[in-house]
Formats: C-alpha cells, sequence, structure tokens
C-alpha cells in the first residue's frame, strides 16, 4: 500500500483525533522509522495542502505533519531537518487556523535529538512578537504553555544563555490566563522560571504575574473532564511564590495585607502561602521580616482559647481535623512558628535568628511563669511549637523556659493542673526530637538538668493533694507515663523511684478514673524499664494477694489486684515473670485457698499468656514453667475442676503453639504417654502420686490434652494413627459431661492431622451407618455414635477429604430417621460452627509466606457444604413443612459469611417469609439476618412481598419477648426504606402507628430504635432541605 493512502485517508477524515486518523499517523511514522520513504518525500506528499488556501484543509495539512512529528523517533531528524522545519513552522505562527497545530509541531522539534539550540532565541522571539494569547481558545494557549516547557526540559545550562528571552516569553504567553488547566501549567513554568533562571531584573514582574491570582476562588464545574480541584491550584501558586527570594519584599508584605480577610479559607490560605515561603526562602531573607511575621502572627494564637489536648500532636490535629476553619488557622500558625525556628540552623552563623528567639522568650516569659495567667497555655505551646522544630532550637531555649515553668511552688490545684499541663508540652518536644526524629542524645541535654523538678512535680501533684483531686492526680500520671517514654530521659534509679511514686498511687487510690490512667501509664513503664516494674511493683501486688482465704480485709482485693498484675503484665520479661510467681502462688493455693480464688488466678494466668506476642517464642516456658504447672494440678485434688483444666489447657496450647515446632514431636510422644500411658515424662514436672489414665480413669485432664494435641504441627508424624484413634473411641464411649466435648475434639483433630487412610475411613463409616440407622439399639447409643461421626465428618469436610462427602451424605440421610432428626440440625451446625480447637494459627513457610501449622482447612469448605446442603433443605422443607430443616438452616447461617448466602438469596427467600412467623427465636433471628441480606443484595426480589414483610416485622416488634429479635426486626424495618416511595407509602401510617407501642418497651437501645425507625418513616416522602 502506498503511504500517501494513509495520508489521503487522514485528509479526508471528518475528526483528526480518530482511531482511523491515529492509525494513519502511526503507519506513517512507520514507514519513516523503517526508510521506506524519508521525512522529505512524506512533507512533499503534503505538497500544497500545506499552503492550501482553504483553512480546512491548511489546517488538517499541518495538524498530520505535527502528529507525525510528536510519534516519530526523535533520534530520526537530522539537524538540518529540524531547523528547515522550525523555519516553516515560524512562518506560520501568525496564520490563525493553524495556530495551535504550529505550536505543538515546535513543541516536538524542541524535543528532537538534533535539536539546534541555536534556533530557541529565534522561536522565543517568534513566540513574543507574533503570539499573543489574547482572544485565543484555551486549548491554543495552553499549546503555547507546552512549547515552553517543551524548551525549559532542555539543558539547563545551555539554556541560561538564554535567560531574558526566557523570561520574557512566559511573562508574554502567561498574560491573562483564566483556564484551571492552562493556570496548573502556567504556574509550574513560573516556578520552574523563578528556580533556575535570573529574575532580579523582572521581579516585580514575574511576582505580579502570579500573586495577581492569589487568594483563589476556584470552584470545578461538574464533569469537569480534567479533574482540577481547589487545592491544586493553591498548592501550585504557593509553589510559584516560594520559588525565588526576591519575591521576599512583595510576597510578605501583600500577604500579611490579606491575614486581616474576614473569609478563614483567605486566611488558612494566607497562613500555608507563608508557611511555605519561609520553608523555602534562604534564612538570610526570613531574617528581614522574622520580627514583622512575629508581631502580625502571634496574636492569633495568643487570643484564642486552645482546646484541651494531652500532647501537641494531639493539639495540631485536633484543629487539623476540624470542621471550622476559623479553627484550622491554629495549626497553621503554629506550623509558621516551627518553621521560623527552624531557620536557626547554626549557632555560629544564625545569630540574628539567636537573638530573635530571645525577644519572644522575654516576651512571653511574663505569660509562661505564671500558670494561672490566661494566656500561660497558649504561650507554652508557641514556645514548645519553636523548641521542637530542631536541636538548635531545643538547646538555645530549653535552659530559658524550663526554670519559667518550674519556679512555682504554692499553687492552687487549677494552676498546679495548667502548670503540669505546660509543662508535658515542653516534654513533647522530647519526644519529637529524640524518640520520632532519632536525634542524637549528648549527656549535657538540656532537659536533663531539670530531671528533679519534674520529679518533685509530679510528687506534689500525687502524694501532697486529696484523692478528689482526679482530675490532677490524671494529669500528673499521664506526664509520669510521657516521661517513661522519652528515649534514654531517665536513668534504671530514677525510673524507679518514679515507679514506686505511680506503685504507691495505685495501691492508696481506688478511684476508677485514677486506676485506669495508672494502668495506661504501667504499659509505657513495663515496655520502657521493664525492670522498674519487676523490682518495685511486682512485688507489692504479690505481697497483697493472700495466701489463702483467712484474711478477709486481703481477699476483698485479690480480684483488684490480680487485675492489675494483668494490666501491668506488657513486655516479656514482666510476663515471663509474672507468670512463673503466679504459678508459685497457685501452688500454694491448690492447698489452703477457696475454689474461686484458684480459679481467678488461673484465669490470670490464662489472660496474661495470651498477651504473649505471636511472633514471640515459648520454649521456655514450655520446658520449664509448664512441667511446674501441670504437677501442680494434676497431682492435687485440683485437677478434678474443670475450670482450672480449661485455663490450664489454654496456657499449655499457647506455651506448645509458639514452642519450636522441632519439639512438637517430643510433646506430642511426652503428652500420649503421660495422659494416656500414664508413664513419667519430662512433660510434668515430678512423678504423679496416682498415675493418669484418660481413656478409662480419670477423664477430666483429656480437657488438657486435647488443648495439646489442638496445637500440635500437623506436620509432625503420629505412630498408627488408626490404632490410637480406637483407643479415643474407648474413651468416648465412656466419658463424662465435662470431658465429653474434649474427647470428641481430640477425635476429630487425630482425623484431621494424621488419618489418611481412606481404606480404614470407609470401613468406620460403614460402621455408624450400620449402629445409626439400627433403630434396635437404644436411642442414647445411637446418639453417642452421632457424636462421635460428626465430630469425625467436621474433620474430613474441614480439609476436603475426598471420602467427605459420603459422610456429609450419611448426615444428611438422617432427616429420614424419626428419632434421629431433632439431632441433626444441631449436628449441621456443628460441620460449619468455628470452634476454639480448630483455631489457625501461622508460621513463616516458603518461599516468605505464612502458612496453617496446626489445623488442616481448606478456604472454601463451608461454601462446598452449604451449596450442597442448602437446596436439600429448602425441598425438604417445601415438601413437609417441618420446621427441623428450617432450625438446621438457622443453625448453619450462624457461621455462613453473608457473601456465600448472597447468590441463594432467591431460593431461600420463600422459606424466610415463612419462617417469620415461628416461634423459635433462632429461626426468626436468622431468618431476619437473611432478609437483611436480601433488602441490600436482591431489593427487587423483596419489593415483591412487602405485604408479608412488613405485617411480619411489625408483629414480631410488637409480641417477642427477645430483645435481640426485637432489635433486629426493627433494623430490617429501616432497611426497607431503601425501596422507592411509591412502594411504602401504603405501610406508612400503619407502620408509625404500630411502633408506638415499643416507645414504653423497658430497654432504652429497643427504645431509641424504635423511635430512629419511626422518625424514618415520618420522613418519607417530605421534602428534603
Amino acid at each position: 500500500m502506498s503511504f500517501k493512502t494513509p495520508i489521503n485517508q487522514f485528509m479526508v477524515a471528518d475528526n483528526t483525533n480518530s482511531a482511523t486518523c491515529q492509525e494513519a499517523v502511526l503507519e506513517i511514522c512507520d514507514a519513516i522509522e523503517t526508510n521506506k520513504i524519508t521525512l522529505l518525500e512524506f512533507i512533499r506528499s503534503l505538497g500544497d495542502h500545506l499552503t492550501d488556501d482553504s483553512n480546512s484543509i491548511r489546517t488538517k495539512a499541518v495538524t498530520l505533519l505535527s502528529s507525525v512529528l510528536g510519534q516519530v523517533s526523535r533520534k530520526k531528524l537530522y539537524q538540518n531537518d529540524v531547523r528547515v522545519l522550525v523555519g516553516f513552522y515560524i512562518s506560520k505562527i501568525d496564520d490563525e487556523p493553524c495556530l495551535k497545530q504550529v505550536l505543538v509541531g515546535l513543541g516536538h522539534l524542541v524535543l528532537m535529538d538534533q535539536f539546534d539550540y541555536e534556533l530557541v532565541p529565534t522561536i522565543l522571539d517568534s513566540l513574543i512578537e507574533n503570539y499573543s494569547p489574547l482572544g485565543k481558545l484555551a486549548t491554543v494557549r495552553y499549546s503555547g504553555f507546552q512549547l515552553l516547557e517543551s524548551i525549559l526540559s532542555k539543558d539547563i545550562d545551555i539554556m541560561h544563555q538564554f535567560n531574558n528571552q526566557i523570561v520574557k516569553a512566559y511573562l508574554h504567553v502567561s498574560k491573562n490566563e483564566k483556564d484551571p488547566k492552562n493556570l496548573i501549567l502556567s504556574f509550574k513554568l513560573s516556578s520552574t522560571v523563578a528556580k533556575r533562571f535570573q529574575i532580579d531584573e523582572f521581579a516585580e514582574d514575574m511576582f505580579d504575574a502570579v500573586f495577581c491570582y492569589f487568594p483563589i476562588s476556584f470552584r470545578a464545574p461538574e464533569n469537569d473532564p480534567y479533574k482540577i480541584t481547589p487545592d491544586q491550584l493553591k498548592q501550585a501558586l504557593r509553589n510559584c511564590l516560594s520559588a525565588n527570594e526576591v519575591y521576599a519584599k512583595d510576597a510578605f508584605p501583600n500577604l500579611l495585607e490579606k491575614l486581616s480577610a474576614t473569609s478563614p479559607t483567605v486566611k488558612l490560605d494566607v497562613l500555608l502561602t507563608i508557611n511555605q515561603c519561609i520553608k523555602e526562602y534562604p534564612t538570610q531573607t526570613v531574617e528581614e521580616y522574622w520580627i514583622t511575621l512575629w508581631n502580625s502572627l502571634k496574636f492569633e494564637i495568643l487570643h484564642n482559647e486552645l482546646a484541651s489536648a494531652e500532647t501537641l500532636e494531639d493539639l495540631l490535629k485536633y484543629y487539623e481535623n476540624s470542621e471550622n476553619e476559623d479553627e484550622r488557622v491554629i495549626p497553621a500558625v503554629l506550623k509558621i512558628f516551627q518553621s521560623l525556628g527552624n531557620k536557626y540552623q547554626s549557632v555560629e552563623d544564625d545569630l540574628n535568628i539567636k537573638d530573635y528567639l530571645a525577644v519572644i522568650v522575654d516576651e512571653l516569659s511574663k505569660y509562661v511563669k505564671n500558670p494561672e495567667d490566661k494566656k500561660s497555655k497558649q504561650s507554652t505551646v508557641i514556645l514548645a511549637a519553636m523548641c521542637g522544630s530542631n536541636l538548635n532550637v531545643f538547646n538555645l531555649l530549653i535552659p530559658q523556659i524550663m526554670p519559667l515553668l518550674l519556679q512555682s511552688q504554692d499553687l492552687t490545684v487549677q494552676a498546679q493542673r495548667q502548670s503540669i499541663t505546660n509543662v508535658s508540652f515542653m516534654l513533647d518536644t522530647y519526644y519529637l526530637l529524640f524518640n520520632e526524629n532519632l536525634e542524637n542524645i549528648h549527656p549535657n541535654n538540656p532537659m536533663f538538668s531539670y530531671k528533679d523538678d519534674l520529679l518533685m512535680l509530679l510528687n506534689r501533684a500525687l502524694l501532697s493533694t486529696s484523692k478528689v483531686e482526679v482530675s490532677l492526680r490524671c494529669l500528673a500520671i499521664k506526664m509520669a507515663a510521657k516521661i517513661f517514654s522519652l528515649n534514654f530521659f531517665l536513668s534504671d534509679q530514677e525510673a524507679q523511684l518514679l515507679t514506686q511514686l505511680i506503685t504507691d498511687v495505685l495501691l492508696e487510690d481506688e478511684n476508677n478514673a485514677t486506676e485506669k490512667q495508672i494502668m495506661q501509664c504501667f504499659k509505657s513503664i513495663s515496655t520502657s524499664y521493664p525492670n522498674a516494674v519487676l523490682e518495685i511493683t511486682v512485688p507489692k501486688l504479690f505481697a497483697l494477694l493472700p495466701d489463702d482465704d483467712n484474711d478477709l480485709d486481703q481477699l476483698n482485693t485479690k480480684g483488684r489486684i490480680l487485675d492489675i498484675i494483668l494490666s501491668i503484665s506488657e513486655s516479656r520479661s514482666v510476663i515471663d515473670s509474672v507468670l512463673l510467681r503466679l504459678t508459685g502462688k497457685a501452688e500454694l493455693l491448690i492447698h489452703s485457698a477457696s475454689k474461686d480464688y484458684t480459679r481467678l488466678v488461673f484465669s490470670t494466668m490464662s489472660k496474661i499468656a495470651d498477651k504473649i506476642g505471636s511472633t514471640e517464642s515459648t520454649t521456655e516456658n514450655t520446658k520449664k514453667l509448664a512441667p511446674r504447672l501441670l504437677y501442680a494440678v494434676l497431682e492435687n485434688e485440683i485437677g478434678s475442676d474443670e475450670v482450672v483444666l480449661e485455663y490450664t489447657g489454654k496456657i499449655l496450647k499457647k506455651f506448645v503453639l509458639q514452642t519450636d515446632t522441632a519439639r512438637h514431636s517430643s510433646i506430642l510422644e511426652n503428652s500420649i504417654e503421660s495422659f494416656i500411658n500414664g508413664k513419667d515424662t519430662e512433660l510434668i514436672a515430678k512423678p504423679l502420686t496416682k498415675k493418669l489414665d484418660i481413656i478409662t480413669g480419670n477423664q477430666l485432664p483429656f480437657i488438657i490434652f486435647t488443648k495439646i494435641i489442638s496445637a500440635i504441627d500437623k506436620s509432625v508424624p503420629l505412630a498408627l494413627p488408626a490404632k490410637f484413634l480406637e483407643t479415643l473411641f474407648q474413651a468416648a464411649a465412656s466419658t463424662v459431661k465435662y470431658s465429653k466435648l474434649s474427647v470428641l475434639q481430640c477425635i476429630s483433630l487425630v482425623v484431621n492431622k494424621w488419618v489418611s487412610d481412606n481404606e480404614y475411613l470407609a470401613s468406620k463409616l460403614a460402621e455408624f451407618d450400620a449402629t445409626l440407622h439400627d433403630t434396635t439399639k437404644p436411642l442414647e447409643q445411637r446418639c453417642s455414635s452421632l457424636e462421635v461421626f460428626v465430630w469425625i465428618a467436621k474433620a474430613l469436610i474441614m480439609k476436603q477429604d475426598t471420602i467427605a462427602q459420603e459422610y456429609q451424605d450419611l448426615l444428611v440421610s438422617l432427616f429420614d430417621d424419626d428419632q434421629l432428626i431433632v439431632f441433626v440440625p444441631k449436628m449441621l451446625e456443628i460441620l460449619v460452627a468455628d470452634v476454639d480447637c480448630y483455631q489457625q494459627y501461622k508460621k513463616q513457610g516458603p518461599f516468605n509466606r505464612t502458612v496453617v501449622f496446626n489445623v488442616n482447612v481448606r478456604l472454601l469448605y463451608k461454601q462446598k457444604l452449604f451449596n450442597t446442603v442448602l437446596p436439600l433443605l429448602v425441598s425438604k422443607f417445601e415438601s413437609s413443612g417441618n420446621q427441623t430443616y428450617l432450625l438446621a438452616l438457622s443453625l448453619m447461617l450462624r457461621y455462613i459469611d453473608k457473601s456465600i448466602v448472597v447468590p441463594h438469596v432467591k431460593l431461600i427467600l420463600p422459606l424466610v417469609l415463612r419462617s417469620l412467623n415461628t416461634e423459635s427465636n433462632v429461626i426468626v433471628t436468622s431468618a431476619l439476618s437473611i432478609l437483611t441480606i436480601a433488602v441490600d443484595e436482591s431489593g427487587d426480589l423483596v419489593s415483591q412481598h412487602l405485604s408479608t414483610v412488613i405485617p411480619n416485622l411489625l408483629e414480631i416488634i410488637n409480641t417477642s419477648k427477645n430483645e435481640t429479635v426485637k432489635r433486629n426486626a426493627l433494623n430490617c424495618l429501616i432497611s426497607l426504606t431503601h425501596f422507592d416511595l411509591y412502594l411504602l407509602v401504603p405501610y406508612k401510617q400503619e407502620i408509625i402507628s404500630r411502633l408506638s407501642k415499643v416507645l414504653d418497651d423497658p430497654k432504652r437501645a429497643t427504645r431509641r430504635l424504635a423511635c430512629d425507625c419511626r422518625q424514618v418513616y415520618y420522613e418519607l416522602g417530605l421534602p428534603q432541605n
């Protein structure tokens, strides 16, 4: 095909932006780059089109040429080609119809590799003399900006020789620009010119060219294709004004003048622009305006009542997130003060700034030293903002400010509160610099000189004031927590002194608010100074724990003490020490204390063990602490207390889960030997007087055994799993109430982890089938077999074993058994229930991926099970009307994710509608949850049944005695208001009327929800404000 074909296709097209035209351009470029034609041949083919009298033809020809230049390789054109084409385009710059494409073409030529820099002044002069942006379309003006952008993208060192022409060209093309898209590019060019070129001669013109837009009041039109926001324009303009320090003489006076604007939006814009200018201008420039800026801005803080906040950062965030623009002025001003402070970079050179800082401290000192002064807090906040700006300011100002804050002695309670607040703000500066910015901490850090004064301040607030001064004590505790959190601030001895003080307050002040604050403080202490907690607090607390139930005074406090011990156990060293001490305490209590007290200690131990981080190793705990704990429990009578066994099991499970998996094999072997075979192993610290036999003897320790089995790595081999399983079946046949679930879960876990012999599983299935369908056997025996069977089925279904479907089919078939049908819904619930023994824990696996290591669970097992069982339940209910099928569905839905239910809404909805008038709370609750899902996901289906749904919901709300069911029904009724108005209007008055009875409901939450529901329906159809 001739290369003239794509030229002709382009020239006859109505729309040069069409896909056909773009393909034509690419075809021509390909021909040029593969040397099928030369650029000269292409231009000759355009021929007279480039100079045709017809505006349309001429414009298309220039457009095609410019498009090809934009797509062809930049290496393809020779220097002479570029020179000739530049001359051609310049000759046509006064050709109005072609102007846009002329500018575009010049821009492409400038970017060519062989572009001759000597052509730059020619292009710029032509742009200034022959191109006027006035009266041109926005797209044409945009092309002018793009041409200048292309020129500025070239080698900056070479471009410096055309300095004045570039500045003049920018001033020329940017005149009177108003289009947002063009302004974004114009501001970008202005910033580039101001930063990279010498503009002193044009400073006033350059400043005026951009400041005339300040402040920008722009609101994007609807359906704006460019998605330009006011903030983008404002930031681009700030970048211009802060681009060169020569603007300072005009920028600061003009900006400060606009500070008096009544509009908070303008005021905020001014402050943000000032801040950026301070950051970008050199220190010498900012020095000239330092005092002017200070005097103009200080009252924005001093004359405002500041909000309460624990830290300077919290104060800034509070105001920054405020919906009130007037309030957002406060953090903007404080950040300006931070930027001003940050200009003090050199102690030797920035002497003027050092003097200015001293002036500010001197001016504010009269407020700072008097905490009762109304401007005390504001002054401190200003100084804290400056101190936190950099290390030099911190070192300069802290010695001047801290004595002022700490000199007051005899203060009122209110003044003490303010004093602590002010000191706390100054401590924030230390945190900012040395915790967050990680500045080096010098031994002569000026804040170190005031540690004794800080401790005295806390002493006065905590020990010399009444317990009723809760707010003061809480403030002091917060400040103590902050001190503990400061990197390398306290020595170990100082940390112990302060911990002693906090501990004393904790033990003598029982106010809930104070205690809660102290618990927060101990989190900081336990993390930063765990030894102080271990040496001071823990011994004091354990001294208050009685060894028996005889001391009634101590006995009444034991619950509180254990709660405190739990709260302070944050760091690993504290957790390990406390667990060791509690184990020792438990060894005593087992012989001398009541069951309730002993249970309380074991409960606390379990909760503390849970605080061990999921990535921390518990191998040492398993080796040393676990054997002591097991011996103490299993050797004594407490070993028959199922509650203590449950807590002990939880502790052991936590330890085993995070023990090195290389030890799991020996832990499994020792557990079987100790618990089943009655042998002495290292799992238990000493030989037991009465050996364990959880199969035929006392089965309660099964609670611990099952917890251990659930934590063992599934990859650890188990010898003869089928034989071991038969042993467990023997235990299941004679189990007692409290150990029954543990035995069943243990069987399930063994099948899930280690039994993979399908022949064996098939034989067991046949045995279960025979037993479950044998109506001659006693019902109790069949039910016992059913329980074992369903837990095996759960194990297989969760790992999607090949035989799992056969077990599932057998269970479902029991719906046809007149005796067992009542148990099947609960059995189906077990299959999908999220039980503790199957909780999944992960460890690092291959390719740095985390993998579940303790059980076999396939991701979509619930979805597959539900998709299989649901149609059967629906069909059986529709054919029989037996509510057992509804109950089965309801129990399963408790554990089924919404995303699994949604595809089946159409199938389930008829059942849901019939379930609303049943008496079972379980069924109704499930029906309401599905109905809510249906409203959200398949509203068109529900809308067809409103005549059934609404009366049933109102009946439930008015008659149900279950508060949860009532509230679910009210929420469902509210969700219906998303439907079209015409569907709900017929029911509006009935709903409002029948909900009036619920306004007297005894439960406040129900009354409030009923009010909300009535209001929503009352407003249906009313005009919106």
